[in-house]
């Protein structure tokens, strides 16, 4: 591990990596605030704490419990290649999309309703020599944390922000047909021998959504259900 680090990082200089470049993260956001079921996690990854709550600007915007990350198998490097980008985590191993293991797991509370579609938003701001990132990563969604994993791997927007230094931003949306309790994103990709993907930073944004008319608050939910206790609510169908 130590010379192979040793030599990414030597790669990283070499390609002149010390040159400036302007942070700009949570780029681009979906604008989700006004939802009743808005949330917001974000991780700037600045301690090796593992699992870690979320420690990003914006500060976390979750009423239904505590988000958290695990960084499965990485490792965290204090000093990279810029001064405003010193913190993060770095993947080296050869993984596939379909190994046990993903690279990170965020966990992301809600409060279940089968009535209302759920959407998901993932950014990530990141260095890496995969020069196929679109089609080389993937978020995996686990409802509940169980199941078969819903998979968002054809649908990676992958902003260069610098090709020289391979800066990249990758945004990820998913869309569940159910609000779950809580859900499970793992973050998975395709390395071969030499590749890394050096993590700076990601953010999630969750809300829900509902095509037979407003969607109702959840403690409008609540009371409704204990003022008519006969109530059934038809399912309404996904939105496309």
């Amino acid at each position: 591990m130590t010379t192979r680090l040793g030599c990414i990082l030597s790669l990283v200089l070499a390609l002149g990596f010390w040159a400036s470049s302007a942070r700009a993260d949570y780029s681009n956001p979906p604008g989700w605030e006004s939802n009743p079921y808005f949330t917001h996690q974000s991780w700037d990854l600045d301690t090796p704490d593992n699992p870690l709550a979320p420690d990003g600007d914006p500060v976390v915007d979750n009423p239904y419990g505590n988000p958290e990350a695990e960084l499965v198998d990485g490792l965290w490097i204090d000093t990279w290649y810029h001064p405003t980008r010193t913190n993060g985590w770095l993947f080296l191993d050869e993984h596939q999309k379909d190994d046990p293991d993903p690279l990170a797991r965020v966990v992301v509370p809600n409060t279940p309703n089968s009535e209302l579609t759920k959407e998901i938003w993932f950014q990530a701001t990141l260095q890496t020599n995969m020069p196929d990132l679109a089609n080389d990563l993937e978020i995996e969604i686990f409802p509940n944390g169980v199941g078969q994993g819903i998979t968002a791997g054809d649908d990676v927007e992958v902003e260069i922000l610098d090709p020289a230094l391979g800066l990249v931003r990758a945004t990820l949306w998913f869309t569940l047909d159910e609000q779950p309790d809580f859900e499970v994103l793992e973050f998975r990709g395709d390395m071969e021998a030499g590749d890394f993907i050096w993590v700076d930073q990601f953010d999630v944004d969750t809300r829900c959504i509902s095509t037979g008319g407003p969607v109702p608050e959840p403690a409008s939910i609540v009371l409704a259900a204990l003022a008519i206790p006969g109530l059934v609510l038809l399912r309404r169908r996904r939105r496309r």
